[in-house]
């Protein structure tokens, strides 16, 4: 029986993150949803399942750049996930933190799929 790659999806929004959580599943992925930094902090527990991580930073206070230095120190790559008008900030402060790039919402289908099949082990 083939596991499940899982995605770990991080958005305090739980409409986006539902929405996106169903996008990933749809597609066989196994995502892992994440609303608050406590979850964010219990979701950390299992890093050594975690194959990617999407961070959407609206909502999060600067905490959340530690959680995502711990993501860079476990060897899990991550995106950010940002709006137009600060996707040059986060992009800076993301690539700091070790992020592999910022997906500028709204995502379409494909780019998002073509940066997973990228980032992913095949």
């Amino acid at each position: 029986m083939e596991s499940k790659v899982h995605i770990l999806v991080v958005d305090r929004n739980r409409h986006n993150l539902d929405l996106l959580a169903q996008f990933l599943t749809r597609r066989g992925y196994a995502p892992i949803t994440v609303t608050s930094l406590g979850e964010f902090d219990q979701a950390l527990h299992r890093v050594d399942s975690i194959a990617l991580a999407l961070v959407d930073l609206a909502g999060f206070d600067p905490r959340i750049w530690q959680r995502c230095d711990q993501l860079r120190q476990a060897d899990v790559p991550f995106l950010m996930l940002s709006s137009a008008s600060r996707s040059r900030a986060i992009q800076h402060a993301g690539a700091a933190h070790g992020a592999q790039g910022v997906l500028v919402k709204p995502l379409t289908s494909e780019s998002l799929l073509d940066l997973l099949r990228g980032l992913l082990p095949a």
